[in-house]
């Protein structure tokens, strides 16, 4: 991954924490069940060159049940509001020379954010995407990927490797 990307997501990370203090009142984290961490532990296949949903199957915390991780494995927003949104997802794979995308859609057609890596030595990648959107209440988002390594490759398991992340900030 770049140093120009690194940075430019540290600078997201910053001004949504900058909003939440502001929406706090200063004073740190809100108390709000609006928000989930869910992550893949079982394996996954992606298709080359095929978006794929990824099939987040496990949650650390998700409070108000929005997230289905059984079926649609979407995150339906529960209130109107700015969310912090941050989701990596790694192939479990070294690669040399290939494209690796990730996507945020809602309601299954507009894409609000999509991130593409492009490796230029053989190691293992990660596309991550982080961002503070403003979301309405009903919104329905899943995160999707798409690779082009000529073959059908595995997504990377577990709470640190493919994970998807949203918080309510105000």
């Amino acid at each position: 991954m770049g140093f120009g990307v690194i940075v430019n997501a540290l600078n997201k990370i910053v001004e949504a924490i900058k909003a939440l203090t502001i929406a706090t009142g200063g004073g740190g984290a809100s108390a709000n069940d609006y928000k989930a961490r869910v992550f893949l532990t079982g394996p996954q296949s992606i298709n080359t060159t095929t978006w794929t949903t990824v099939q987040f199957d496990t949650e650390l915390y998700d409070p108000n049940g929005d997230f289905d991780h059984v079926t649609n494995y979407d995150y339906t927003i529960p209130v109107t509001g700015y969310y912090f949104i941050n989701a990596t997802i790694k192939l479990s794979v070294n690669v040399a020379s290939q494209r690796f995308n990730i996507r945020l859609r809602k309601n299954g057609s507009s894409t609000l954010i999509n991130n593409s890596v492009h490796t230029s030595a053989t190691y293992s990648v990660s596309a991550v995407m982080v961002d503070v959107i403003y979301l309405t209440a009903g919104d329905i988002l899943i995160v999707q990927c798409a690779q082009y390594t000529g073959s059908s490759q595995n997504l990377g398991t577990g709470t640190a490797q493919t994970y998807f992340v949203i918080y309510n900030l105000i």
